[in-house]
């Protein structure tokens, strides 16, 4: 029964903006969309650039050391784009669907970030490096297609920059290439990698919800694809540094494009600047003030198989082998469904003005019956009384 308590109880919940999350399946075709996909190799050094014939030894280990475990390029954005090499030259890409028309993507592979310490990462993105009018985007079966990415390379043509090859993973929503901690999986050299992805939304409400989400994709596109939170904090923390060190430390993926102008720390102030901005709450500010996305697409990622490449000849009489100086990946989803993770309020303004009328309709009804009541009974006692 609507009481008044429950009218008052319903008009406080829906004040409180209280809300449930409710996780679903959604089958629509269109509404999956192919991942970006970055990838992080050690930063190579392609001998056949320029700055490399002429000087030789600027791209090697020992030309590029300042001390040991820190190099010239780490710190200096201009040379690694000098050195390193172009995602042609180092990848092969293919797009293959046996429902859309396949293509190669090597051309859709750009460098982006540099990820400390050592990683300079490409990432192949659809939806940011496609062509307007590519026949792709007419495809209504993006969860068709399977990317076949792989490379190779010779000690003749690449000089590393430690003994390490392996290389990070990073599997994100489209138009994405944000820097993550963690790497989804690691390519081994020397290995054929197969991974099945799903496809993840999560729909969250904008303030004055406790989510407090905030709407980047209504703003314009930022370092290496769309606005995000990752990119709202570093670019708050930059300026941060600047305002307290005068100079930006190298720790940060989108330094070298946010500070372009900006003076980056060397290693001496890089020490000062980094126990400067610890002692304030600087950073903490920025993780509040950059709220979550209210549309965040990612994928769940399982690893099918792992095995390994055939070793390749090391002479040219192919009578010595040695393990093979290349991986392979082959990503493709493994389900043509979406995991719908959706805050929604418990209380909606149609619900509480249901609540709302019942209470006023039944307090109309009590009252108007007992004035038709009322009515009823004088009109009985004049019948009563004019009868005599």
């Amino acid at each position: 029964m609507i009481t008044p308590s429950r009218i008052r109880e319903s008009l406080s919940s829906f004040l409180d903006y209280p809300y449930e999350v409710v996780i679903f399946d959604r089958r629509v075709a269109r509404e999956i969309l192919f991942p970006s996909v970055t990838i992080c190799p050690e930063n190579w050094f392609d001998r056949g650039r320029e700055q490399c014939e002429r000087d030789p030894r600027f791209c090697t280990v020992e030309g590029q050391m300042l001390t040991i475990g820190f190099y010239h390029f780490q710190g200096n954005a201009t040379i690694r784009k000098l050195v390193r090499f172009e995602a042609r030259d180092l990848f092969k890409c293919r797009m293959v669907s046996k429902i859309c028309p396949s293509f190669d993507c090597v051309d859709f592979m750009k460098p982006t970030y540099f990820r400390q310490p050592r990683h300079q990462c490409y990432t192949m993105d659809l939806l940011q490096f496609l062509p307007t009018r590519h026949f792709y985007r007419k495809c209504e079966h993006a969860w068709s297609y399977r990317l076949e990415l792989s490379s190779e390379w010779s000690d003749r043509t690449l000089s590393l920059a430690s003994d390490f090859m392996d290389a990070g993973l990073f599997v994100q929503g489209p138009g994405l290439a944000m820097p993550a901690k963690q790497t989804v999986v690691d390519l081994p050299t020397g290995r054929d990698l197969r991974i099945g992805v799903r496809q993840i939304a999560t729909e969250r409400l904008k303030r004055p919800f406790s989510s407090k989400c905030r709407q980047y994709a209504d703003m314009d596109d930022k370092y290496f694809g769309l606005e995000s939170r990752e990119y709202c904090i570093q670019k708050c923390v930059i300026a941060a540094e600047m305002d307290i060190c005068n100079c930006v430390l190298i720790l940060h993926e989108y330094a070298e494009t946010i500070a372009r102008q900006l003076p980056m720390c060397n290693a001496i102030l890089a020490v000062r600047c980094f126990r400067s901005i610890a002692a304030t709450d600087r950073i903490q500010k920025c993780v509040e003030n950059c709220d979550v996305n209210c549309l965040d697409i990612s994928y769940d990622v399982k690893v099918w198989s792992l095995r390994d490449l055939p070793p390749t000849p090391s002479d040219s009489n192919g009578t010595s082998l040695s393990p093979p100086k290349a991986y392979k990946l082959k990503l493709e989803f493994y389900s043509d469904r979406t995991e719908v993770s959706k805050e929604q309020r418990m209380t909606s303004p149609v619900e509480l003005l249901g609540f709302l009328g019942g209470y006023v309709g039944m307090w109309i009804g009590v009252s108007l019956l007992e004035t038709v009541g009322s009515l009823q009974e004088r009109l009985s006692k004049q019948t009563i009384m004019g009868s005599r």
